[in-house]
């Protein structure tokens, strides 16, 4: 039984009844309209999909349903058609850049983990140069703080929102002016 709550205490079981009668119908209704939305959206080809969710991309005035809409369409355009939410279908762009005589292998799962799992020394000197030029050291716990005055970043990039040196870092601002 749905969770209903009364006000006025307890009502009869004929109300009960009644209300748990017109809360699964009201269900079913809603889930009769989604499989018609569903079956409706299936018999689409792809360049009528493409079409519709531009339409209520470009026309809708509820956010909510565009949303919910444009996140239907998206799927079924690349479960089905196999194209991506950015609208262009990738499989048939490799296969015209691979040629004929080349082969197209999906690159399983342990191929991928090694590939995550092999450490690049380029990032950790591109964050070493980054960190040199804003004056940015980490600390014994490991967070972010200015070698000059000691104010502490969340991250790199967030240092990297105001100029480097020390004419970027608010703390040295404040140290400059007040001592």
């Amino acid at each position: 039984m749905p969770d209903f709550h009364f006000v006025f205490g307890e009502p009869p079981d004929e109300i009960k009844e009644e209300l748990e009668r017109a809360h699964d119908q009201r269900s079913m209704a809603v889930t009769a309209i989604q499989h018609d939305v569903h079956g409706f959206l299936r018999e689409l080809s792809k360049d009528q999909l493409l079409t519709l969710r531009a339409l209520i991309n470009g026309m809708s005035s509820d956010p909510a349903a565009s949303a919910f809409f444009m996140g239907i369409i998206t799927s079924l355009l690349d479960t089905t058609f196999g194209v991506c939410p950015c609208g262009r279908n990738h499989d048939e762009e490799l296969a015209a850049v691979a040629g004929p005589g080349d082969e197209m292998r999906v690159v399983g799962s342990e191929e991928t983990e090694a590939l995550v799992a092999e450490e690049s020394p380029l990032p950790v000197i591109q964050e070493q140069a980054k960190m040199d030029e804003y004056g940015l050291d980490y600390d014994e716990d490991g967070k972010l703080f200015c070698k000059n005055c000691g104010t502490k970043y969340v991250s790199i990039e967030d240092r990297m929102l105001k100029p480097p040196g020390t004419e970027g870092c608010s703390g040295c601002i404040q140290k400059s002016k007040w001592g």
